[in-house]
């Protein structure tokens, strides 16, 4: 229309960001013009080019990337991981350290030059998990004064860890399903996802429906399965009242008959906002600690071993 400015993606002004950065979500923008964003590498303050002025701050890193991608690894063999990163200080050095969220760390292989008038660096280890699980590892890259982090889920999985059953109904709590956040009531699930013999990715059949929400979902493919003790964590693709192009992540617990518990997650890709938009969480506050998941209101989850 006459009179209208065109929009550019934010991802588009960014002045050389590192490989695997990009800007999800803007918080604010200051009367400086500084941008309070979350990105690939966590929460970031962007600040304008002319701006910046002399280079004092931390190197920016962008996301961890696994020799695996998008496969998750299995347990006993080893993944490699790297992330890049940019210092505008070009005197700077850089040390990297990966934490592996299994009681270990390592010092990583630090490649980087000066390129364009900054620091442009790798930071690459490798690294072996015993048991399968859902491992949150971080990697901080410091220049002797400055110390920036960025995290990632790695998934390992054991196809002889065992498998996962259950049916039965949860209380769907109030926000759970984000086109009418009001709405709560039970929702029903029936789950089954093991891995066959000698195959690299679990195959079952998993349904979830919100009656009250008209919603249904059902999986039609599997990416992995986790077991860990009494929770089994598994990961896919499905359709959303019949439509396709939806993911989810499921996790149910096995607490012996009374409290098991589980937690359903979907979300498609908005190629619009280029970012991730969720459609259904019943625990969307969830942080890592405690219990993940509803209790159910009737049925039962069970973990095979």
């Amino acid at each position: 229309m006459p009179g209208q400015t065109a929009l550019t993606p934010i991802n588009d002004l960014l002045v050389s960001p590192p490989a695997g950065f990009n800007v999800n979500y803007i918080y604010g923008i200051g009367a400086s013009g500084h941008i309070v964003a979350q990105s690939s590498a966590g929460l970031v303050i962007l600040v304008p080019e002319n701006l910046a002025g002399p280079p004092a701050s931390a190197p920016v890193v962008g996301g961890i990337i696994s020799s695996t991608d998008p496969s998750p690894v299995a347990a006993g063999s080893a993944v490699s991981l790297s992330a890049s990163f940019t210092d505008a200080n070009v005197a700077d050095t850089h040390t990297a350290v990966f934490r592996w969220n299994d009681g270990t760390t390592s010092n990583a292989t630090v490649v980087e030059a000066p390129i364009n008038g900054r620091v442009e660096g790798k930071a690459t280890a490798s690294h072996s998990y015993a048991a399968a699980g859902i491992y949150s590892v971080s990697l901080e890259v410091s220049d002797g004064s400055h110390t920036t982090t960025v995290t990632r889920d790695i998934v390992v999985y054991d196809p002889t860890a065992g498998f996962v059953t259950g049916s039965g109904t949860i209380l769907s709590p109030a926000g759970a399903y984000r086109a009418d956040q009001q709405l709560a009531g039970p929702a029903e699930f029936a789950l089954v996802s093991m891995y066959k013999k000698g195959a690299k990715v679990p195959t079952g059949e998993t349904s979830f429906t919100f009656r009250a929400a008209g919603m249904t979902f059902t999986a039609t493919a599997y990416d992995w399965l986790v077991v860990a003790g009494t929770k089994a964590t598994y990961k896919g693709v499905g359709t959303l009242n019949g439509q396709p192009g939806f993911k989810f992540q499921l996790a149910a617990t096995d607490n012996g008959k009374t409290g098991d518990a589980l937690r359903m997650k979907i979300w498609h890709y908005d190629s619009g906002t280029q970012a991730d938009v969720v459609d259904y969480d019943n625990q969307s506050g969830y942080s890592g600690a405690g219990q993940e998941g509803t209790v159910l209101l009737s049925g039962q989850v069970v973990v095979h071993k």
